[in-house]
């Protein structure tokens, strides 16, 4: 089993999840005015404080290069 840092990989990839979440938003609710950069941050405390900083994952999950 390999460990990751389940923040600093969210931080590394801030930008593409950030946008993946205002097209899911966008899509979901269209009619809706919706401030995605504070949504993202609370979405981003809400997995700190249910997953811990270090995750466990199969190593079949990770390719180092």
């Amino acid at each position: 089993m390999a460990k990751i840092n389940l923040e600093a990989v969210m931080s590394r990839i801030d930008s593409e999840m950030k946008s993946a979440l205002k097209l899911s938003l966008n899509q979901h609710l269209s009619d809706q005015d919706v401030d995605t950069n504070s949504i993202y941050k609370t979405f981003k405390k809400k997995v700190a404080s249910k997953c811990s900083s270090w995750v466990t994952i199969p190593d079949d999950y990770v390719i180092k290069e």
